[in-house]
């Protein structure tokens, strides 16, 4: 009996020890066999946050001074107007008032400071193109050249705060995340150039009497909704100013008395633009953009002449992508803008253009006027892509 119990005893004590031993052996094999796993994750309303590949080539381009954007003064065929044209690029031949600008798909008055530097901050450029000709059905309402920016996404990340000093311009970015999905960035930059040409500086007949001054600013607020929405909030804007005498000794006063005394231009404008963005299954987008501009600008010059200018305009802009059987896309968009202009002048008209260069044959009597003009443009257009070889389409 005692041996028996004995056996009781280490047998169960066997049971007991049976588990554990099992268990030990199996984590051993386990971790010997165990491989490293990788999750990847995607969502189609992913936030672009990062600058393209190409616009990074931009910023390398000797003599641009970080600005994407004046890289294209660098390419054959466009050349920098100035005059009473501003900053604003003239391309192949064509007056710098032929050419269209957009900010994320809304057009804006002008994209360029009257010295020629863009209206960005470096740091929300996402993408950039020019299209000296044969653009896209999408565009409009140019015969010159069409500039076509992209801000990149805000990064969701800690508040950050970055601050650019240099002998020509100065700024702040602030930039980051509210919650999971919501993120935020505002950029504000102001020109120092009237702290190195004050007023009263006198140079060949032209006097600074109005220290130029430039500025401007990008806001975007976006909510990524779930998989496949996002909602975004921009505001960009951008202002000019500066004033010089032009004296009778002068280039422009020998060439036109009528333009001899002060001249001093004022240019803004500020845009504020509504995004939705669906992403569906197979290749399936819709997108709707609103926006409202308010631009105004005012010149003065001579005895007395002068222009003044205030547009409130009104964009609303649909996209619907989708897959049309195999290897086909079909793109329909449509483009509607309501404008409201109110215009005063009072200008001695000179009725030559680019290709007939003699304007004072051409000289007009005085007059002055003031009125307002409404206007409201539709535009439907519709993109076929038929992709028939992987390299061709």
């Amino acid at each position: 009996m005692k041996v028996q119990g004995n056996k009781k005893l280490a047998y169960l004590v066997l049971l007991t020890a049976l588990p554990s031993t099992i268990w030990a052996t199996e984590k051993e094999d386990s971790t010997e066999d165990r491989t490293e796993v990788i999750f990847i994750e995607g969502r189609r309303n992913q936030a672009e946050t990062e600058i393209a590949a190409s616009t990074q080539k931009l910023l390398k381009v000797a003599g641009v001074q970080n600005d994407p954007l004046s890289s294209v003064y660098t390419m054959p065929g466009i050349v920098y107007a100035g005059g009473d044209d501003g900053g604003e690029p003239a391309i192949r031949g064509s007056s710098p008032d032929d050419n269209a600008f957009y900010i994320d798909d809304m057009p804006v008055d002008y994209i360029f400071h009257l010295f020629g530097d863009s209206i960005f901050n470096p740091n929300v450029v996402r993408d950039f193109s020019l299209y000296p000709a044969a653009f896209d059905s999408s565009y409009g309402n140019a015969t010159g050249g069409v500039f076509d920016v992209k801000l990149r996404d805000p990064r969701n990340q800690d508040i950050t705060t970055i601050v650019d000093a240099s002998l020509l311009k100065t700024g702040v970015m602030v930039e980051g995340g509210i919650t999971e999905d919501q993120a935020f960035y505002f950029s504000y930059r102001r020109s120092l150039i009237h702290l190195f040409l004050p007023e009263g500086s006198e140079d060949e007949g032209y006097t600074v009497f109005k220290a130029p001054v430039s500025d401007d600013y990008q806001g975007k607020y976006q909510w990524l909704i779930g998989d496949s929405h996002k909602l975004t909030f921009s505001m960009t804007g951008a202002s000019d100013t500066g004033g010089i005498n032009i004296s009778a000794a002068s280039e422009a006063g020998r060439v036109d008395p009528d333009s001899v005394g002060d001249l001093k231009i004022t240019t803004r404008f500020d845009q504020q633009s509504l995004s939705w963005q669906y992403y569906g299954d197979n290749q399936k987008i819709m997108h709707i953009n609103a926006s409202h501009l308010a631009e105004n600008s005012k010149e003065s010059y001579g005895k007395g002449q002068f222009v003044n200018i205030d547009t409130e305009q009104y964009n609303l802009r649909l996209l619907f992508q989708m897959d049309w059987f195999a290897d086909h896309k079909l793109i329909l968009g449509s483009d509607l803008e309501q404008s409201e202009s109110i215009y005063s002048y009072d200008v001695i008209p000179y009725y030559c253009t680019d290709h007939d260069a003699d304007c004072e044959s051409k000289k007009g009597e005085r007059v002055q006027d003031s009125d307002k003009l409404k206007n409201t443009d539709i535009a439907i257009y519709l993109k076929y892509i038929w992709k028939f070889h992987r390299d061709f389409e």
